[in-house]
């Protein structure tokens, strides 16, 4: 990858270092999707608050205990709109650098969020107009209700939100 390349240091030792050390996550686990590349991680496993620090530093754009941890810049390309999914069941949502575009009509209000997920339902969602964010972390790998966040999202939190 570019990160390897560039910096001569793993993605894992990347992601420690100009990461999850400034966002003081401790606890995590890759999962490598290629045994002896270090430059390939394929998953990683994070506890619901680290994944949510994910989710604020976004929220911050970038910003981490006033301190500037990924560049506003790179959050703004990162949320923006590069592709259309085909991801039916989600409604075709568009996608970012790895976030998905969500949105929903709660209400007669029209919400944007964009979202990050996980095999099982491990899901993240950011809400810039509310300064909200929502974790959900599941057990359900490979089936269909990994998207059961969504209807609770939908239908008990935002609901509750938005008055």
């Amino acid at each position: 990858t570019i990160i390897v390349k560039t910096t001569g240091i793993s993605l894992q030792d990347f992601t420690t270092k100009y990461l999850f050390q400034p966002l003081n996550i401790t606890s995590y686990q890759w999962t490598m999707f290629m045994p002896n590349r270090e430059d390939i991680g394929i998953r990683v496993s994070l506890k619901p608050r680290d994944f949510a620090k994910l989710g604020q530093l976004f929220l911050n754009e970038g910003e981490w205990n006033n301190k500037q941890i990924v560049s506003k810049e790179w959050v703004r390309t990162s949320i923006s709109d590069h592709t259309i999914t085909t991801e039916k069941r989600l409604g075709y949502p568009k996608y970012g650098f790895l976030w998905w575009k969500n949105y929903f009509d709660i209400n007669g209000k029209h919400i944007e969020a964009y979202q990050a997920q996980g095999n099982g339902g491990q899901l993240l969602f950011v809400f810039p107009e509310f300064d909200m964010i929502v974790v959900f972390t599941s057990g359900n790998y490979g089936s269909p209700r990994m998207i059961n966040g969504f209807k609770i999202l939908e239908e008990d939190i935002l609901t509750s939100v938005i008055k």
